[in-house]
């Protein structure tokens, strides 16, 4: 919900100060939770109707902004799916993180 009217830095700014203090207390791994947001923002940006991503595009392209959203369609879906999968397996997120330790 606050993709559609903030972008990603004042969304970090606002709601990680509050979330991480929470994350870490359930026993979430922080690395994880961070992955998990910054997926979150980034499909914020292009999901329509308010997608900023979109109006720039749409703009550079001067194309109409129906043709904008069929085009984005496959990246959300992709996205979304990538949200399900580093969701239901933390491991897919963690292991790079895990290699530098």
């Amino acid at each position: 919900m606050l993709g559609c009217v903030l972008e990603p830095v004042s969304i970090s700014l606002l709601f990680v100060p509050v979330a991480a203090p929470l994350i870490e207390f359930l026993g979430f791994d922080p690395v994880w939770f961070a992955v998990l947001l910054t997926l979150n923002m980034e499909m914020a940006l292009i999901t329509p109707p308010v997608g900023t991503n979109l109006y720039v595009v749409q703009q550079v392209a001067q194309g109409r902004f129906l043709d904008v959203v069929r085009g984005v369609v496959p990246f959300l879906i992709i996205l979304a799916l990538g949200l399900v999968l580093i969701g239901v397996i933390p491991q897919l997120s963690l292991w790079l993180p895990s290699t530098m330790r």
